[in-house]
């Protein structure tokens, strides 16, 4: 089995589509593409559902990737160790945050981080299990035990609406005014 194969289908779990981890890998879709049907055929189950709006884990796909995750990590660290070099610093980071890392890594020198692409909640799960050491997301509502949880910066969050919408012009809107709405 390829491991740049196992951790390409990783990287399109996270993205969500084949178009997306292609950007992200800097690995062409069509190529993208064939690996994962490689990888499919030697495990012998589909992984994901594809459509023309993305790609979902099956549930073969969500038990396979949980442990692939781990079995991925834990073979980087082997090769750190091997090669007698300290553990990089593993950061999630959540959709949309993506600017706020690259203005932290701008004033950091000689940091050894590795950007990981996940949801808050995969963050928690694996803070959690050991396999991350950090990360930036939105506030979930509970934690596991052992994780805790800071501010890093408050952001405005703007609704988006048509330009001719009744509420367009209200500045503020509340969540009680879109609330209030019959969608």
């Amino acid at each position: 089995m390829d491991l740049r194969h196992v951790r390409h289908a990783i990287a399109i779990a996270r993205a969500g589509s084949l178009r997306r981890a292609s950007a992200v890998l800097q690995v062409p879709q069509p190529t993208l593409s064939e690996q994962l049907r490689a990888l499919e055929k030697e495990i012998g189950v589909e992984l994901f559902t594809r459509s023309p709006s993305g790609v979902r884990l099956t549930e073969a796909g969500e038990a396979f990737l949980a442990q692939a995750t781990v079995a991925v990590d834990a073979f980087e660290r082997a090769v750190g160790a091997a090669r007698g070099k300290g553990r990089a610093i593993r950061l999630g980071v959540a959709d949309g945050l993506g600017d706020v890392v690259a203005r932290m890594l701008a004033r950091v020198e000689g940091t050894r981080l590795r950007v990981a692409p996940m949801s808050t909640a995969e963050q928690l799960v694996s803070i959690a299990d050991g396999t991350l050491q950090a990360g930036l997301g939105y506030a979930p509502g509970s934690l596991p035990r052992g994780v805790a949880r800071m501010t890093v910066r408050r952001c405005r969050v703007r609704a988006l609406l048509p330009r001719g919408h009744e509420l367009a012009a209200r500045d503020p809107l509340s969540l009680t005014d879109l609330a209030a709405l019959p969608w």
